[in-house]
């Protein structure tokens, strides 16, 4: 009975106490976070592999293999999936409910990391990542055109993704479709063979003389200055005059037994869009996924407006449009929403 005998003894106290859980009660609900699904971590962790120009059986031998071999001595595995393509491969461990995702995907790192030593020496580092349910990409930006594919990309990737990333909520914007430049070198059989060369040499060639490193820093009693060596080639025609080799004195470059020409990498995939007129358009694609917690629909709408405000300085004849929006689907089911909290998106 002490609570009612406060109350009345002491109603200012009680009518202060009961609005200041009104008032944190209402900012807490206003700021509380909107997501189709619930924050919830599965012990499931992900190891993504890249080996450049490999076949999917190279890859399962290789690499995928390997892991798996390393992975099956952890404690609490429950189900070790993998997938190989072209270039990359991916293993997947589900853990039992009761590892935590923090050590168990440190547990990865660490086996992993034992196993780096027997990969090829030309794969890439594996990636080692915690699976996020909310990490899905939540809206997803069409860029389409009359422009070519490749110019799009560029932008997509030097100017649209960076405006959408600097968005608050926003975790990552990542760009698809289209093709990106790539520098290609022909070379011709006969030509190897007569001045004894093999692949290899062109391949250690372009490694040596195409880089850039670190050229230190001079030291006087007033100033440092770093040096910056500037090693990349940037015009692809001069690829041509990089040295292979001398034969009697003489320097054989890449243009004596082959070319170089500026190029586009192969085509692995494609995007297309329904535009409103309904013509299937050639397209660049781009998924937002949010951040770990953010409110999606908070995070849709600064993406929808920075949308808004990009195509202002869209090229002539580039145009976006959104593809996919999932923030629509939260808002509309969400029991939460309230006309005093979110002003309705437009669809």
């Amino acid at each position: 009975m002490w609570l009612p005998d406060i109350s009345i003894k002491r109603p200012v106290t009680t009518v202060m106490v009961i609005s200041a859980l009104i008032i944190f009660g209402v900012i807490g609900f206003i700021r509380l976070g909107i997501a189709l699904m619930p924050d919830v971590q599965y012990p499931i962790v992900t190891v993504s592999t890249s080996w450049a120009n490999s076949t999917p059986e190279q890859i399962e031998t290789s690499v995928t293999r390997i892991i798996e071999s390393m992975i099956g001595q952890l404690e609490g595995v429950k189900h070790i999936s993998s997938s190989n393509r072209r270039g990359s491969s991916r293993v997947t461990i589900e853990f039992e409910l009761y590892r935590d995702i923090d050590s168990a995907a440190q547990d990865v790192r660490d086996v992993v990391g034992r196993a780096i030593h027997d990969l090829p020496e030309d794969a890439e580092a594996p990636n080692i990542s915690k699976y996020d349910v909310n990490a899905q990409p939540i809206m997803w930006v069409a860029v389409y055109g009359d422009l070519p594919v490749t110019d799009m990309r560029q932008f997509a990737e030097d100017t649209i993704a960076p405006r959408l990333q600097q968005q608050p909520g926003v975790g990552a914007v990542q760009v698809g479709g289209g093709r990106t430049r790539e520098v290609r070198i022909w070379l011709y059989r006969d030509k190897l063979k007569q001045y004894g060369l093999t692949i290899q040499d062109v391949v250690n060639a372009l490694k040596n003389q195409n880089l850039e490193v670190p050229g230190g820093k001079i030291e006087t009693n007033i100033q440092e200055l770093i040096i910056n060596t500037k090693g990349r080639i940037d015009n692809s025609m001069l690829f041509n005059d990089i040295v292979l080799a001398y034969r009697s004195g003489v320097p054989v470059k890449i243009r004596d037994i082959g070319y170089a020409e500026d190029g586009m990498n192969d085509l692995d995939s494609i995007v297309r869009f329904i535009d409103s007129s309904g013509a299937e358009r050639l397209s660049i694609g781009m998924r937002v996924s949010p951040q770990t917690g953010a409110n999606q629909v908070a995070v849709a709408r600064a993406v929808r407006a920075e949308i808004d405000n990009t195509r202002q300085i869209l090229p002539a004849g580039m145009y976006m449009d959104i593809a996919f929006d999932n923030s629509v689907f939260i808002f509309l089911n969400s029991s939460f929403c309230s006309e005093f909290r979110f002003a309705p998106l437009s669809t």
